[in-house]
């Protein structure tokens, strides 16, 4: 009985070859475009799922209110010093990571000698942050370790660009690259490579506060002094007023009069040579 239905079937799918044409390459379509938008939907609601502790992160974003409009606007950069304010604030913060993202930077990788052999040029991919952000987030170690980022001048790297520099990862350990032609950086710890479906796409990661404003900017040292210069020639050349608050007394050193505070009171104020 069966055999006779597909035999029926058969012989008026052969009768109708332009009617059964269209409806077979219909349903294919149909059913590829299906798969794809389901594709599509399963990897754009997968971001960030791998993480153990997604369920408790949470991102700290400023909230813009402008003079000549009624709208308000948010961004994702928020003040430097914010990270050591709110683990002071609320101790109930178990982790606080701060991150910055580079962009444009030149990476050089230099010899033995310190001969630049290769000069590299990454569009995004270097982030500035500290030891506690690995606590947060599920980013796999394959060598190395994580806390050498509590020193200014190691850096991690995934495993694709520690190939991409050096060919081999294993080699990459205990390699040294240059970041901006600055101080040359030692790697410390190789990261397996970063899966599409994440906002955070590392490429190389960098201790949070280098430079002499550590805390204050998120710069290297070059470039902290060349802003400090700068404040300094708008006091003395243009007249400028400029009122910095800081604990760090490298940047108390550019001031031309300190004042101490404690709990909201001036309580002392000295001349700077």
């Amino acid at each position: 009985m069966i055999k006779n239905y597909f035999k029926t079937a058969f012989r008026s799918l052969a009768r109708n070859r332009n009617y059964t044409i269209i409806n077979i390459a219909g349903l294919a379509v149909g059913i590829a475009v299906c798969m794809m938008i389901f594709i599509i939907i399963q990897f754009q609601t997968s971001f960030d799922n791998f993480h153990a502790k997604k369920n408790r992160i949470y991102r700290v974003l400023t909230e813009y209110h402008h003079a000549d409009a009624a709208t308000v606007s948010y961004g994702k950069d928020v003040p430097f010093p914010m990270p050591t304010g709110l683990k002071t604030a609320f101790p109930q913060i178990e982790q606080v990571a701060p991150i910055f993202a580079s962009h444009d930077d030149q990476l050089l990788i230099p010899d033995d000698n310190g001969t630049t052999v290769k000069t590299f040029k990454e569009q995004r991919g270097i982030f500035f942050t500290e030891p506690s952000f690995f606590k947060m987030f599920d980013y796999p170690l394959l060598a190395g370790s994580y806390e050498s980022l509590k020193e200014p001048n190691n850096v991690l790297l995934t495993k694709e660009m520690a190939e991409k520099y050096f060919g081999d990862w294993q080699f990459a350990m205990g390699k040294t690259i240059k970041w901006n032609n600055q101080d040359p950086l030692k790697i410390t710890g190789i990261l397996a490579d970063i899966p599409e479906n994440t906002d955070l796409q590392f490429k190389v990661g960098r201790n949070g506060q280098p430079g002499p404003v550590a805390g204050a900017f998120s710069l290297d040292t070059k470039n902290s002094e060349l802003v400090l210069g700068m404040l300094r020639h708008l006091n003395q050349q243009l007249s400028q007023t400029i009122v910095m608050i800081t604990h760090n007394p490298e940047v108390a050193a550019y001031s031309h009069r300190v004042l101490h505070m404690r709990d909201g009171q001036v309580v002392d104020g000295q001349p700077v040579d």
